[in-house]
């Protein structure tokens, strides 16, 4: 469909054949696509798919789930990192706002797992939630974390600063320059496992995990801080023994 274009006074004016629905309208919107492309609607109908494409009767919980996504900074919503700090019910509830397109997993070069992004359409809704009275996020809700940026582990130990005064938490750099976090409490429960497997011989945390069922990651936060207290040796090509 082709428009003739006059330049008037008061602006232009176009000339052809309209569909009845833009002749017949009050007043039309044009939205920039890209260079040379033009997008030509009647005036509020954007809006009102855009309305229609937002999931409705969305509850407060739901809500609060969205808002609670939101305050993860982008790069950090990983489907492995956001779920290891969701409640059973919360993932349940992740996975029907997935299923609601109210969340989709965006995925790039930049992030080949994807990361969880919030729809556009229910930003405000989200943004805007009301902040339910529910558990602080802990950062360490796992037992453990591994951090491989600097700013990323000064900014857990801030975080956790008191925790780390207090004994609770410790935190190490490693040989292969990530930053290894642990909760004492998680890394005493698993230590008689460890030790009784580390009695059959030296072990490296990937033999480790097969044997006792943790992640490789976990049981090298706990080895290397179990070492760093004297209770291990660590020996060649990251095994561990008892001191």
């Amino acid at each position: 469909m082709e428009f003739k274009v006059k330049k008037t006074q008061g602006g232009i004016e176009l000339s052809g054949s309209l569909p009845s629905e833009i002749s017949g309208a009050d007043a039309v919107e044009i939205f920039p696509l890209r260079d040379g492309t033009y997008l030509l609607a009647v005036k509020g109908a954007i809006d009102r798919q855009r309305s229609a494409s937002v999931p409705q009767g969305l509850s407060s919980e739901e809500k609060a789930l969205l808002k609670k996504l939101l305050a993860i900074r982008f790069e950090r919503r990983t489907p492995d990192e956001v779920d290891s700090v969701l409640s059973a019910k919360e993932r349940a509830m992740l996975g029907s706002l997935l299923e609601k397109k109210a969340v989709t997993v965006f995925r790039s070069e930049k992030y080949p797992k994807g990361v969880y992004n919030v729809s556009d359409a229910i930003y405000g809704q989200a943004r805007d939630a009301p902040v339910q009275a529910a558990p602080v996020h802990d950062p360490l809700a796992r037992g453990f974390l591994v951090l491989e940026n600097e700013g990323d582990a000064r900014q857990l130990s801030s975080a956790v600063a008191e925790r780390i005064k207090a004994g609770e938490v410790a935190g190490l750099r490693s040989f292969d320059r990530k930053y290894y976090f642990i909760r004492k409490d998680f890394a005493l429960a698993q230590w008689p496992k460890i030790m009784s497997a580390l009695e059959k011989g030296d072990k490296t945390a990937e033999e480790l995990s097969r044997m006792i069922g943790l992640p490789p990651e976990a049981c090298l936060a706990i080895l290397l801080h179990m070492a760093e207290e004297g209770e291990l040796l660590e020996k060649n090509k990251g095994k561990f023994a008892l001191a």
